[in-house]
């Protein structure tokens, strides 16, 4: 499985990879709203661990370049959402995406990615 995760934390990133490369994972990370974009135009990944804080930072960019629906029919979890989050405007959403309210445990990431 292809996983992309998506979150300016360096510390949550690494948590990650080393969790989800114990079970023959392949990670991407992205720390970055540039890096984020330029990962998606080359790689197809089967999931995205997106933290919703970070996503939200670089709003304005991805709605300049209509970048939402090149996220459609990739499984998306959202994570740090806050309660009234729902999902990202222009984008369909998929069946298999998951909301995981603020705060959010790298082992409640793990158990839905698995």
């Amino acid at each position: 499985m292809e996983i992309l995760v998506f979150d300016e934390s360096r510390k949550t990133r690494d948590a990650l990879t080393d969790s989800l490369g114990k079970k023959n994972t392949n990670v991407t990370c992205c720390s970055s709203s540039n890096d984020f974009m330029t990962t998606m135009q080359e790689t197809s990944p089967d999931r995205i661990l997106l933290d919703v804080t970070t996503w939200r930072k670089g709003t304005a960019i991805y709605n300049y370049f209509n970048f939402a629906p090149r996220l459609n029919k990739i499984p998306v979890v959202f994570f740090n959402a806050p309660e009234n989050f729902s999902s990202i405007q222009g984008r369909e959403s998929h069946e298999q995406d998951r909301i995981l309210r603020e705060p959010t445990d790298i082992q409640d990431l793990i158990s839905v990615v698995e």
